[in-house]
Formats: C-alpha cells, sequence, structure tokens
C-alpha cells in the first residue's frame, strides 16, 4: 500500500510502502494445528485424555504405519479426540488418518467418517504461493489408491515453465484447471501453458496417469492443435478451454483427432465436469493456489470458449490390404523373369 507524503523543509512530494514480510511456505502441510474449544481444566483428567492430548500435538510426527500397528481402538481414540474436540487437522494429519483408517469402520458405530464429505475432503487454499511449485507438489504425492488431487492455478501464481513439467507425474492428479489473470501487470509471471508445455506433457512416460479433466483459460495459451497431445493422457474424459478465437478453428486440424472429441456448452461448466469426473468414494485434497477468479469464460471469452469430451483413441492411418509398394513389385517381376528363364534352359538341355 502506497501512502502520499509532503516533505514542508524541501517541498518534495514522495510516496512511502509498506510491504508485508515474505513468510516461509515451506511445511506448510504441518502447520500448527488450531485448538477448538477443548475440554474445561477445572475438573480432573485421566491419564488417557492426557495422552490423546499429547498425540494431537505432536500428530504430524507420526506416519500411517504408526496408527496401523497400534490397536485398533487407540488409533480409533486418536481420530475421536479430533473430532468430538473439533480440532482442525493439519494436511500432513489428515493424510496420516487416510492411510489409516480410509478402508476401516469405527469398532462402536460401524460408520466410517469418511464416507461423509466433511472428512473425505480437504481444502488447502494458499492465495499467495510465493515458493516453487515443487513445495507445494511434493506433500501431495501419494498412489492413487490413497487419495486424489484436485489443483487450480489462478490470478496470484508466478511459477516456471520448467517446474510446471512435474504436474504429469503427479499419480493422483484427477483435475488441473489453470485460469489466467485477466488485465494484470503480473501477467508476465504467470504459467503460460502453450502447444509445447502440452507436447512437453504428452512426451514424458507416462502422463498424468489419473488426471480425468483438463481446464485452460488464457489468451495466447492452447490452441486446437493441443488436441493432438491430450490425447496421450490416459484417463482424460474432460478439455475445457478458453482463447482467442483464432485459435480454436477446427478447420486446423487432422480429421483422425478432430472425431475424437465432441462440443458442448453447457450453462455451468464446474457442475458439468463434476457429473463427467469418474465419481469414487476415495478421499481427496482440493488446492487452490492462487485467488478464485470471480468471472466465467463465457463473460470473459465470449464466443471462444470450448468444452470438449472426449469419445475415443484416435484410429491409426489404414493402409490398403491388396497395396504393394514398387519396390517390392519390381522384385516380384524380377524373380518371375529368372524363374522363366531357367525353365526355358532346362528344356533346351533336356529335350
Amino acid at each position: 500500500m502506497a501512502t502520499r507524503h509532503l516533505d514542508h523543509d524541501t517541498g518534495l512530494v514522495y510516496y512511502e510502502h509498506q510491504l508485508r514480510p515474505q513468510l516461509s511456505l515451506a511445511g506448510w502441510d504441518k502447520k500448527p494445528i488450531e485448538r477448538g474449544p477443548g475440554r474445561r481444566r477445572g475438573r480432573n483428567r485421566s491419564l488417557m485424555d492426557m495422552a490423546m492430548t499429547a498425540v494431537g500435538d505432536n500428530l504430524n510426527l507420526l506416519s500411517a504405519q504408526d496408527l496401523l500397528s497400534c490397536p485398533d481402538v487407540l488409533a480409533w481414540r486418536v481420530w475421536d479426540h479430533f473430532h468430538h474436540e473439533g480440532r482442525m487437522l493439519s494436511f500432513c494429519a489428515w493424510k496420516t488418518f487416510v492411510g489409516a483408517l480410509a478402508n476401516q469402520r469405527h469398532p462402536a458405530t460401524n460408520d466410517n467418517p469418511f464416507d461423509h464429505d466433511a472428512f473425505r475432503s480437504y481444502r488447502v487454499p494458499i492465495p499467495e504461493p510465493k515458493a516453487p511449485l515443487a513445495v507445494f507438489l511434493d506433500p501431495l504425492r501419494s498412489s492413487r489408491a490413497a487419495f486424489l488431487v484436485r489443483l487450480t492455478i489462478s490470478h496470484g501464481a508466478s511459477f516456471a515453465k520448467s517446474d510446471m513439467l512435474a504436474l504429469a507425474g503427479l499419480e493422483n492428479l484427477c483435475t488441473l484447471s489453470i485460469l489466467s489473470p485477466e488485465l494484470d501487470p503480473n501477467m508476465c509471471a504467470f504459467p503460460r501453458v502453450d502447444d509445447r508445455l502440452l507436447r512437453e506433457w504428452s512426451l514424458l512416460p507416462r502422463p498424468f496417469p489419473s488426471l480425468q479433466a483438463l481446464r485452460i483459460w488464457g489468451d495466447d495459451f492452447a490452441t486446437v492443435r493441443s488436441l493432438e497431445h491430450v490425447l496421450a493422457f490416459p484417463r482424460l474424459r474432460i478439455y475445457d478451454v478458453a482463447g482467442k478465437h483464432a485459435d480454436w478453428s477446427f478447420r486446423k486440424l487432422d480429421e483422425r483427432y478432430r472425431s475424437c472429441w465432441s462440443q458442448g456448452r453447457p450453462e455451468d461448466p464446474d457442475e458439468a465436469i463434476e457429473a463427467e469426473v469418474e465419481q469414487t468414494s476415495q478421499p481427496y485434497a482440493s488446492m487452490f493456489l492462487g485467488k478464485t477468479p470471480n468471472i466465467t469464460p463465457k463473460l470473459r471469452y465470449e464466443s471462444c470458449y470450448t468444452y470438449l469430451r472426449r469419445k475415443h483413441a484416435p484410429k491409426a492411418a489404414k493402409r490398403p490390404i491388396n497395396s504393394v509398394s514398387k519396390p517390392a513389385a519390381a522384385f516380384k517381376g524380377k524373380r518371375r523373369l529368372n524363374m522363366n528363364i531357367n525353365e526355358a534352359l532346362a528344356q533346351f538341355l533336356n529335350p
């Protein structure tokens, strides 16, 4: 924030800027756990209650294997300590419970708390992600069987293009949204996802093995030729793009790739993606790197918005069965001529 000042001795006008200190985001997944109302301190507490409090304060140091090695009664007692006292879990602690208790049922109530949306999903909003992309991706890495990830990169994010290549190796990433800012002075710092980056993704071994929905909004970003590259993502079903009208002329695309997609214009793209993406009971974490945009692609891009649904994989170019290449035909003709000469010599020598 800038404040205008006047120096009465010299008559000079100057501006004073106040900048907030930049906090390190390393270890964001292990932020201190916020305390809820907790228990009253007026009465005597049992040794078990004090032990649960100590475990809860140091839950970031535990792993899922540590909880699995404990008796089921004690592991669920730790969960009840957080659930009943209204304490907020860090992302690291949430992953610990997911790995240990997601496929089990409570011994007392016979239900699984991860069946409820409040516990099955974890929201991670980071409005000012002033750190390399690897700082945010490393805690998200997990096998697809543990939990899924929904990642959104929008206004306020600034990552190097080389860092964006690591997104393709995130095995549990199921939805990816990259929404460029509009008329922002920091637009040059926003990661530009163009055809070249999509091609680099497609050439990596096993790119985006769990990705089902890809959303890219931005001018001078992906073009219609990117449809050829995103077909390399094995589970991709929805490609939601917005950009310049000249970049999305389907006449520039090969018919083999054009036939793999069907176009649509849903009223609410978010609801359409939720309906199309395969519904699963797996826990998932939603991370928002940057500020949430408050504008829809229809208002911003008007007719330059395209919603594509994948139909099938591209068909390989067919070769006529009876066609014979010219060298092969010449070889067959020469061999037939040699056979005729040999037959004629045999008849002449053996009348």
